[in-house]
């Protein structure tokens, strides 16, 4: 029931109007007020409360024996969705969570078919005499050595793929160039261009193109000559906020270990988002399975390709085993998702 509530407080009359609405006076220290929130406000002030109470009108009473005094309305307030993340998020929110990107290719200019008769599987290759597999599943359990000398072992978050060094490296989106990093030698074989390609500049989403040299570089050879020419697309040469559409050639694979074979170049695609905690300003790392984040028109033929890669694989190499296809969720994919922290 509506109903009109007038209280008279030395000349002064506060009216109340509401949906079962009643006042109270709350004594306070004199010639201010502290609201529900913790906020301290002066007398005479009026306006919504904060914390709990965030729904109902109040005044800081500045006359009379009530000085000091909230009068507040009693309405029931619905829980404040404004959280404490949600306020954080607005402050510190560094991507936005723009479309999951679906891939057109896998990087590899032309991954397949098998060609039996010089062992290739289009710009890939296949030799016998390299015991080391030339293509590393998403999710497979990975050993590594740090540089202190320990060995570990993590998910592999990407698709690595091992071939001759002239294998020519393609963009899997349409996006803008949001990172570029010359990745000097250190401890082992590098000196190859990491980039990112995301759809937008500030997009939480990227694919990252790992071990990558320029187009004008001189690729023969068991060992090739190191080459830190900047990347080019089109003869343009790449920077930060270039401009990328899917299946660009952006340059060679990057370098792998001298091994007595022609397959002596390397590069990792990674499709990932940058999951951010608002709260405590952290950024974690998902990355996901790219044989299920195709684009429709290509979806078939790429995961068919990857099936062909790894059976291919184990027919030349006499390895039955070589992957583990019956625990896959798709070609290539031992996992969906792999998180970095």
């Amino acid at each position: 029931m509506k109903y009109l509530t007038s209280i008279f407080l030395t000349g002064l009359t506060l009216l109340v109007v509401g949906c079962n609405t009643s006042t109270e006076v709350v004594k306070d220290t004199p010639k201010n007020c502290t609201l529900s929130g913790g906020e301290v406000v002066e007398a005479g002030w009026s306006g919504k409360d904060t914390g709990s109470n965030f729904c109902n009108q109040c005044s800081c009473m500045q006359e009379g024996p009530n000085m000091g005094g909230l009068v507040c309305t009693e309405m029931a307030c619905a829980p404040n969705t404004t959280s404490k993340a949600a306020k954080a998020q607005d402050q510190y929110q560094k991507y936005d969570n723009s479309e999951m990107p679906k891939l057109h290719n896998l990087g590899i200019m032309n991954l397949g078919p098998y060609n039996e008769a010089d062992g290739t599987f289009g710009d890939l290759l296949f030799d016998t005499s390299l015991t080391l597999p030339i293509f590393i599943e998403f999710g497979a359990s990975v050993k590594r050595v740090s540089r202190s000398g320990q060995s570990y072992n993590y998910a592999n978050p990407n698709f690595e793929f091992r071939g001759p060094a002239e294998t020519v490296v393609v963009a899997p989106i349409d996006g803008l160039i949001t990172q570029l990093t010359w990745q000097p030698a250190d401890g082992y074989v590098q000196d190859d261009w990491e980039i990112i390609i995301s759809p937008t500049l500030h997009s939480s989403w990227g694919v990252s193109i790992d071990h990558i040299v320029s187009i004008d570089c001189d690729r023969e050879g068991a060992v090739p000559i190191r080459c830190d020419q900047s990347l080019q697309i089109d003869g343009v040469n790449v920077e930060i906020g270039t401009e990328v559409k899917a299946g660009d050639v952006i340059g060679y694979i990057g370098n792998w270990m001298e091994n007595g074979t022609k397959i002596n170049g390397r590069t990792e695609i990674t499709l990932f988002q940058y999951i951010e905690n608002y709260e405590t300003r952290s950024i974690n790392t998902v990355s996901y399975c790219p044989t299920l984040s195709l684009a429709k028109p290509v979806e078939s033929p790429i995961q068919a390709a990857v099936v062909d890669l790894m059976a291919k694989y184990e027919i030349v190499h006499e390895q039955e085993i070589a992957y583990d296809e019956s625990s896959m969720v798709a070609p290539g994919c031992l996992k969906s998702t792999v998180e970095q922290n």
